[in-house]
């Protein structure tokens, strides 16, 4: 009698054996439904599993921060009083500032970050990215035969800046080169 059940337990199993192979030691037997649970029992004991899963869809969009708390950022770069021409803004946290790093292009001495890639109310460290051309030709392995550019060095970093929600958040940088 007991090789007959045991036998019926294993075709049950069968039924629900899976298609990859064992892990860690642990043979298919023990990870199917033992003999003799209904279906509606699997199905209540499933049904905290399928609540959790919709709360996690559903909680999904929420996203780990609210897009309307972002301001625009707005403004001009000048390196030894002249506007920069060609170059990139980034404005990182400091500490303190929870919120994300964002940074946008500076064109003619003009950056804009629009509210949708803007920054949280809070302080933040700025840096500018500017290079200048040197006037020789080098050879780039890419790009074949290049004007070369060296990355400008200031005497003063950008510094800090503070982001306050509901005004217009435009910043001036007047940078001077430091000579190398």
């Amino acid at each position: 009698m007991s090789s007959i059940l045991h036998q019926k337990s294993r075709d049950t199993c069968r039924r629900f054996r899976p298609a990859y192979p064992p892990f860690h030691g642990v043979s298919w037997h023990a990870r199917c439904v033992p003999h003799g649970t209904s279906a509606k029992q699997v199905v209540r004991q499933l049904i905290p599993v399928w609540l959790f899963g919709w709360a996690l869809l559903l909680s999904g969009p929420v996203g780990c921060g609210r897009s309307d708390m972002r301001q625009p950022i707005t403004g001009t770069v000048t390196i030894d009083v002249q506007p920069l021409g060609d170059g990139a803004v980034n404005f990182r946290p400091a500490a303190g500032t929870v919120g994300p790093s964002t940074g946008g292009p500076v064109h003619q001495g003009k950056f804009s970050v629009p509210a949708e890639n803007g920054l949280v109310p809070g302080t933040y460290v700025v840096t500018v990215l500017a290079v200048k051309k040197t006037g020789r030709i080098v050879q780039d392995p890419q790009k074949g035969t290049v004007p070369e550019r060296v990355q400008l060095k200031f005497k003063e970093p950008p510094g800090n800046v503070t982001v306050v929600a509901g005004e217009r958040n435009a910043f001036e940088f007047a940078l001077t080169t430091s000579p190398r």
